[in-house]
């Protein structure tokens, strides 16, 4: 055997470790559930009980499914259950809170003011039509389009049919360009000067 061949993969009946685990999908995870709704000074939390979940239920993975739509489906509940309790708070996270996260992360980042205002116009735009969406939209565009499970890993993920998927997928499709259009014209017509 050539010392630079690839080391075979796992077999399929064979369990990951908890650390091949986490360290394949904690980006992927931290990213799903900011993406879920989870506010990003409750994501670190989220995304470690996310991976307590998985160190309890690992043994019971009876491959079925792909492991990354199996650690999904467990932030699709974490995020449910974060925001569910965020909801049930008193008080919201505070505007300072807010405003420091995005202070840090605009300190961290290099680009400059203008690219900045352009990512943050998108973003607040992208996140305004994913708003518009029924909550069953907008998680088939986050699962499909933002964090690229394919059909058959949202099919797993949901418990669904994946001709099911399918259609929810071209519905939801389709009220995320009517919802995109929406917006873009609602800015165009906060940019237009009155004359």
């Amino acid at each position: 055997m050539l010392a630079d061949a690839p080391v075979a993969p796992a077999l399929a009946s064979e369990r990951p470790s908890l650390r091949d685990v986490y360290d394949e999908h904690v980006d992927f995870v931290w990213s799903a559930l900011l993406r879920l709704g989870v506010a990003p000074s409750d994501a670190d939390d989220a995304t470690q009980e996310v991976f307590l979940v998985v160190h309890r239920r690992l043994d019971s993975f009876a491959h079925r499914a792909s492991l990354r739509s199996w650690v999904y489906g467990i932030c699709l509940r974490v995020a449910s259950n974060h925001r569910r309790s965020q909801r049930s708070r008193r008080d919201g996270p505070s505007k300072s809170d807010d405003g420091d996260e995005v202070a840090a992360s605009l300190a961290a980042a290099a680009p400059g003011p203008e690219e900045l205002v352009s990512e943050q116009q998108a973003r607040a735009m992208l996140e305004e039509a994913l708003a518009r969406l029924e909550p069953e939209q907008r998680l088939m565009i986050v699962m499909f389009e933002i964090d690229d499970l394919s059909g058959k890993e949202i099919a797993s993920t949901l418990g669904l049919p994946i001709g099911t998927v399918h259609s929810r997928l071209h519905r939801a499709r389709e009220a995320f360009r009517v919802a995109v259009e929406r917006v873009l014209r609602s800015a165009d017509r906060g940019t237009r000067r009155p004359t």
